[in-house]
């Protein structure tokens, strides 16, 4: 939009010859345009695009504990399978290992669940008052730079 509102603004300059009455005044409301554009990108910018950019980012974070979190699943069934088919033929010392690390993976993947269980459902709570935040500042921004 700046950029076409540059264009036309561009193209009445280049119309409307100095001589005619008004040239100033016209010249005067082109620059005024102008600066109306580039406040509000620069609080577009500051109010909008560096506040979507932040909640973006915790996207790849979630996404990334959600991936670890289907490997530890993996490593957690490894270990329970371990775990059950030494405990029909292991001596007790091979028995307590197995149960040792059977213990530690459902350790580590009922730590991961548990914090999936709080952060997503809060993630996904809060978009709502991140995004009214967002069209109420988009609102006032174009109020204010009536354009």
């Amino acid at each position: 939009m700046e950029s076409a509102s540059r264009a036309m603004g561009d193209c009445f300059r280049e119309i409307f010859e100095p001589e005619w009455a008004g040239h100033d005044d016209v010249c005067t409301a082109l620059d005024s345009l102008n600066t109306g554009w580039v406040d509000l990108l620069g609080k577009l910018k500051d109010q909008l695009f560096a506040p979507m950019s932040t909640y973006l980012s915790h996207f790849p974070e979630l996404k990334a504990k959600i991936s670890k979190h289907e490997r530890k699943v993996v490593d957690y069934d490894r270990q329970r399978r371990h775990f059950e088919k030494a405990k029909g033929k292991s001596s007790d010392a091979k028995l307590a290992q197995a149960e040792a690390e059977f213990e530690e993976a459902r350790r580590i993947y009922d730590d991961l669940t548990n914090e999936l269980y709080e952060e997503i459902p809060t993630f996904y709570d809060s978009r709502i008052p991140f995004y009214a935040s967002i069209f109420q500042s988009l609102y006032v921004a174009e109020e204010v730079n009536r354009i």
